[in-house]
Parts: structure tokens; C-alpha cells; sequence
């Protein structure tokens, strides 16, 4: 599974953008057309009154829909290519393509679907829905595909409100294709998932101002997006929020589904674009009563990020995994963008944010367990709480790798959470720290707990607490190397382990306005050798590891230890300007 999560990370976004019968959209030549268009509205010059009826004619395959009245409608396009536009003021302005871009209002009768698109008999249709609104039935839009046909939807410029049901609901049979890109779009107030995508020959994209919002799915799976055996992928500035959910208050996955978030660009495609470096996609303010307040990812499924803010999750009631619940085989690797440069990343030195998560039980940030993974490079991870495992909680097998991240500030005793442990790992689970900066955090116990026969892996990093021991816990089966610490009695400190004061030491450039970089003079600077087999050569925010400075003894190598990789020697330190801000 990891291998080919790692495969598909690198692929999947060409394909869905670029790959042949799967882009969609506004260049499409439809077929079979009788007129040009034909036009719908409350008007005596209109061809038609009521949508379906236009539908059904046959007179074109593209029909521009007035907005002078209000749709009472349950729509069925079955077996058609078709484009529903609205944006119209009325049928003059249609008739001459004047669009003033508003949405006209489809409106159901509490239940039933407001929008059904269905292909079947092996056919091959191609459907644009624009500047419409649909809300107030049982599902927005509900998207079928059977019997081998391959279907390609545009949503563009729509929404989706206080629907009983899902506010879009995609599903592929076995032998079909239905590929879906929602654009500039809002899906919100629904009783269901904002989305939801199932079946393998299921994919959809998010992209432009999408907002998945104020979704509630009480008791149920996902409350922005639920993807089962469906591959999404979302673009900033995508912003999924405020969405409630027994399982993943944001986005749930799970049979294998592939989940892809991208804070960057990837260019254009008939008049759609995918992707803007200036913002990330946004998770926030997503609740699970349960497990997953950010993501809920089982079964084999897999999240790839890059440049992505996640803030504000929580897991609620005996919660697990304030922002990140994986379980069962299910894979996340999570990456800052590793540039100073803001063309290439939306918060310079922090591309990837961890903030203000919350659970109520176990794992604040991550909770990973039976055979799980998540890979986190390159991230700001600061202001989460959680009553056990602030920033991680692993056990069964379950994994936890850090690297090349600062991780401060989090935790403080009180309201509701007891924060204890930094990092709890138990049970056969793994915690790996490799050039992890950890400082200024406000743990009750020891810093890292291991029991059971967990395994801790602690290298090339800083750990610094002006209060509790760093380790507690099953010391044969903790390793520490090249760390600077507080103190070194608590752990197995071999001897490239070094303490210091971090009351007189300095180590950092200005850790009160949350800048960690290192301080010209740093003890941390040219401090250890590699790690072997180490296949990151940067540090957080792209500069080359293993760099020496002349003014510098090595003490057991070149390489700096902790998120930063120093150029003091050469100019200002500037990566984590304005304390990440």
C-alpha cells in the first residue's frame, strides 16, 4: 500500500487534469444538436417553462435557464450530453447570452434528488450544470453510472444547500467511469456528507472557491467529503469547514480511496484552473463526535498533502485524532512546500500547518493504530491539545514519522484537556523524530511515553522543556542520537547526546515571537553526521542539509541538528520570518 500510495502521488494529479477522456468541461463539442440553444423561464418569449420539459424535447443539448422564477423540480437527465446554465435574468438576456453570473434557483420538495444524471447501455455523455442552485430536496445532485458507460460532469459555479441527504452524491458501478470536477462552488447546510464519491471507477476534483460548509451528518461518515473506493483530489484554495460528522468531521476515506490536497498550481483546462500557490487547501473548524475531526482514513485508504493548513479540528466525545485519525492500513504523508519563496508556497518556512487541533481522548494532532502510517515533513505544528498524546498518539502497530519540523507551543493543562505526554506510543506502535525542533511546549508528564513494547526513535533533533523529563517509560526500547536536550538522564543517551540550559543557552533566534531558526552560535550547528539512509537532503524550507560553517567546530559532523538548517553564517536568518505569520 505505501509504495503504491507513493507511485500514485506522483501521477495522479497529471492524470486527472490532463488525461484524456477525463477532462471536462466547457470546450466540449456536444452532440446531436437540433439548435444552437433553447431557453427556459417564466416568459412569454421563452421555449420552455419548466426544465424538465426542455430536457426532454430533444431541441438542443444546450438549454440557458432564466432566472424569473423560482424551479419546482426533481430534473432527470438520463442518457443525454447536456448543458444547464443558468445566470440568466430572464429569456431576452438568455436568448442573447447575457449572463449576470447569478444562480438560478431549483428548488425540491424535501425530498427526492433536485439534479439526477444517469448513463447507461455503454454509452459515453459529458454534463455541464452552471450557475445553478439547488437545494431543499432529499439530495442535490445525484450522478449515476452503469453498464460500462463512462460519464464526465461539470459542476461549475453552483450550489448545493439543506438538502436531507448529501449535497452531491457520485457513484460508479463496477465497469464504469464517472469523473467529476466541482468549480467555484458551494456545498452547504446539508444533512449529509457535502459530497460523497463511491465506486472504483469513481474520481472527483475540487478546485477553485470551492467551500464544503456547515455540512452536519449526525452519526454518520464524513461530513465535508466521503469517499469509499473513490479517488478525490482537491486544490487550494479549496476551504472545507465547520462540517460535523461521527467520523471525520472534514473528510472520510476508506477501500482503497486516494485522497490528494494540493496548496499549489497545476494550470488550466478548458477555462477551469487547478490550483494557486498564493493560498493552501484549508481544513477547519471540522467536528467528529467521535474519531477524526480533520480526516478519518481506514481500509487501505491514503491522503497525500502538500501545503495545506489544517486548524481548529476537533474529536469530541472520548475523541481520537483531532486532526488525523488513521487506522487499519490506511496511509497519510503530509508535506510542507520547502521553499523561502512566495511563488512557490502560501506561508514561507511553514507550507504545512498543524494548529489548533483538538481531541478529547488520545492524539491531538495524529492518532495512528493497526498497521497505519503517517509521514509528516516539513511542518509548523503548534497549539493542539488532547487529554493523552498532544501531537501523537501510536499504538498496534501503528506508526508516527516527523521529520524536518518544528513543533512548539502546544498544550497548557486545563480547559477540559490534561495533556499529558507530548507524544504517547504504546502497544507496538513507532515513533520516529528525525531534525525535529521541540520547544516551548507545555506537557503534565514526560515529553515522549513509550510502553509496551513500542518502539521511540529520536535523531538529529532538539528537544527542549523547562519542566517535565523527556522520556518515560520502556528505555531498551527507545534510541536517541545526535539530540541536544534538556536533560539526558530519562533516555538511553548515547554519546552524540548533549544538555544544555535553556534558560542561559542560546539556541534559537527568537523563540517569544516563535521564530526557531538557529542562532548564529548555536551549539546545534555542525553537531552530528548524517542519518544513514536518510533520503531528505533539505530542511523546512528547501536549504541543503549539510552545509558547514567555517566559524563552527564540528562536533561529530556537519549537519546542523533540528527543523532548520542554518545560513547565519552567510545572512540574516530569515526562514521563519514574522513567527510563521
Amino acid at each position: 500500500m505505501f509504495v503504491k500510495i507513493v507511485v500514485i502521488w506522483s501521477l495522479l494529479v497529471t492524470a486527472q487534469v490532463q488525461g484524456g477522456d477525463k477532462v471536462l468541461g466547457n470546450g466540449v463539442q456536444l452532440k446531436n444538436q437540433q439548435q444552437a440553444f433553447i431557453t427556459v423561464g417564466a416568459g412569454g418569449n421563452c421555449n420552455y417553462n419548466e426544465v424538465q420539459t426542455a430536457i426532454d424535447s430533444g431541441d438542443s443539448d444546450v438549454i440557458r435557464i432564466a432566472r424569473d422564477k423560482t424551479y419546482f423540480e426533481n430534473v432527470i437527465i438520463d442518457n443525454k450530453s447536456i448543458e444547464l446554465l443558468g445566470g440568466y435574468a430572464n429569456c431576452t438576456d438568455a436568448s442573447n447570452d447575457i449572463s449576470d453570473s447569478q444562480q438560478t434557483i431549483i428548488s425540491g420538495f424535501g425530498d427526492g434528488f433536485i439534479v439526477k444524471i444517469e448513463t447507461s447501455s455503454n454509452e459515453n455523455h459529458d454534463v455541464i450544470l452552471r450557475h445553478l442552485f439547488m437545494g431543499n430536496g432529499n439530495k442535490g445532485v445525484r450522478i449515476l453510472a452503469h453498464d460500462s458507460s463512462i460519464m464526465n460532469v461539470t459542476l461549475d459555479h453552483v450550489r448545493s444547500y439543506n438538502n436531507t441527504n448529501n449535497g452531491v452524491h457520485i457513484e460508479s458501478a463496477t465497469g464504469t467511469q464517472a469523473h467529476v470536477i466541482i468549480n467555484d462552488s458551494q456545498m452547504d447546510f446539508n444533512k449529509g456528507s457535502g459530497v460523497r464519491c463511491e465506486g472504483s471507477g469513481g474520481s472527483l476534483i475540487l478546485t477553485g472557491q470551492t467551500v464544503i460548509d456547515n455540512n452536519q451528518f449526525s452519526g454518520g461518515t464524513g461530513g465535508g467529503a466521503w469517499v469509499v473506493a473513490c479517488d478525490l483530489t482537491i486544490y487550494s484554495p479549496t476551504l472545507i469547514r465547520d462540517n460535523e460528522a461521527k467520523y471525520g468531521g472534514a473528510i472520510a476515506a476508506s477501500q482503497g480511496s486516494i485522497v490528494t490536497l494540493f496548496g499549489g498550481s497545476e494550470g488550466c483546462e478548458n477555462g477551469i484552473c487547478f490550483g494557486d500557490w498564493s493560498s493552501p487547501v484549508e481544513i477547519s473548524g471540522n467536528d467528529a463526535e467521535k474519531f477524526g475531526g480533520g480526516f478519518y482514513i481506514g481500509s487501505n485508504a491514503g491522503v497525500l498533502m502538500a501545503n495545506v493548513l489544517i486548524k481548529n479540528n476537533q474529536a469530541i466525545d472520548n475523541g481520537l485524532g483531532g486532526a488525523l485519525y488513521v487506522v487499519d492500513s490506511g496511509v497519510v504523508l503530509a508535506a510542507g512546500g520547502g521553499s523561502q519563496s512566495e511563488e512557490d508556497c502560501w506561508s514561507p518556512g511553514a507550507c504545512l500547518q498543524f494548529v489548533g487541533n483538538k481531541a478529547s481522548q488520545r492524539g491531538g494532532v495524529v492518532y495512528s493504530s493497526t498497521n497505519a502510517t503517517v509521514d509528516i515533513t516539513g511542518a509548523l505544528i503548534t497549539s493542539n491539545r488532547a487529554d493523552e498524546g498532544i501531537i501523537s498518539y501510536s499504538s498496534e502497530g501503528g506508526e508516527v514519522n516527523i521529520t524536518n519540523s518544528v513543533i512548539a507551543n502546544n498544550g497548557q493543562n486545563g480547559d477540559g484537556y490534561s495533556d499529558t505526554y507530548l507524544f504517547s506510543n504504546k502497544n507496538g506502535g513507532q515513533l520516529v523524530l528525525h531534525y525535529v525542533t521541540v520547544a516551548e511546549n507545555h506537557s503534565t508528564s514526560s515529553l515522549i511515553s513509550n510502553l509496551s513494547d513500542g518502539e521511540v526513535n529520536v535523531h538529529s533533533s532538539i528537544i527542549l522543556d523547562q519542566f517535565q523529563p523527556v522520556f518515560s517509560g520502556e528505555v531498551l526500547q527507545s534510541y536517541f542520537g545526535c539530540v541536544i536536550a534538556h536533560e539526558n538522564l530519562s533516555f538511553n543517551a548515547d554519546e552524540s547526546v548533549s544538555t544544555v540550559n535553556y534558560n542561559l543557552d542560546q539556541i534559537f533566534v527568537n523563540p517569544i515571537q516563535g521564530d526557531y531558526h538557529l542562532v548564529g552560535g548555536s551549539p546545534a550547528i555542525d553537531y552530528c553526521y548524517d542519518i544513514p539512509n536518510y533520503s531528505i537532503n533539505e530542511d523546512l524550507d528547501g536549504d541543503l542539509r549539510g552545509i558547514d560553517n567555517p566559524s563552527m567546530i564540528d562536533l561529530h559532523g556537519v549537519y546542523d541538528i533540528g527543523a532548520d538548517e542554518s545560513d547565519a553564517f552567510w545572512e540574516d536568518d530569515l526562514i521563519f520570518e514574522d513567527g510563521f505569520e
